[in-house]
């Protein structure tokens, strides 16, 4: 069983919005391909005394103010034979004033190590949680920070399981505070609504 769910705007009569609704529905095909391309070479044997191979995302809108629409995708898939599902976060971050995508380097200012800030901010709030068991998953670099969403209280970090902690913790989050990154956000970027 393969199921995408994904935002789309009925009706949608503007060349911004039809343009997200093309958008999101590319970002559903990349997922439902992603998974097929995989399960063409599953990594054992699919065993019929198992449950079958499937794939499910479901999506909650983490913002959709000010023109910024932020979706959030819980990915969950399985491979017939496995010990156990695997849950993945994927992210949509979508400026619907201009049309286009938001990519993390959009918010701050030019020349900001904005990934350090953010770095830190993460590993002290998951140490403090005790989610913090695999250091590598937390460092400033760009692979472990593509999921990143916009909601009113702050920047939303999703990390997946095995990132920062083992499977059997789930995944984890951390909420950035935008006062915490006020002095690294670009005033003239998607934020500047949400920036107090």
């Amino acid at each position: 069983m393969l199921t995408v769910d994904y935002p789309q705007f009925d009706g949608a009569t503007t060349a911004q919005l039809q343009a997200f609704n093309q958008f999101s529905e590319q970002k559903a095909h990349d997922l439902l391909n992603t998974y097929q391309t995989q399960l063409a070479n599953p990594p054992g044997t699919p065993d019929p005394n198992f449950y079958p191979s499937f794939m499910q995302a479901t999506y909650q809108v983490t913002n959709g103010t000010d023109g910024l629409l932020s979706v959030l995708y819980t990915v969950a898939d399985y491979w017939s034979g496995a010990a156990h599902p695997n849950q993945y976060a994927r992210v949509l971050n979508y400026n619907l004033i201009i049309g286009q995508e938001i990519v993390l380097a959009d918010l701050f200012l030019p020349g900001t190590n904005y990934l350090q800030v953010i770095s830190d901010y993460c590993v002290t709030d998951l140490k403090k949680r005790d989610r913090l068991m695999f250091d590598a998953g937390a460092q400033p670099q760009t692979d472990n920070y593509q999921n990143w969403n916009i909601t009113p209280q702050g920047l939303l970090i999703s990390f997946d399981p095995y990132q920062v902690a083992p499977y059997a913790m789930g995944p984890s989050t951390v909420t950035i505070p935008y006062g915490y990154l006020n002095h690294f956000l670009n005033p003239a970027g998607p934020l500047a609504p949400l920036i107090p």
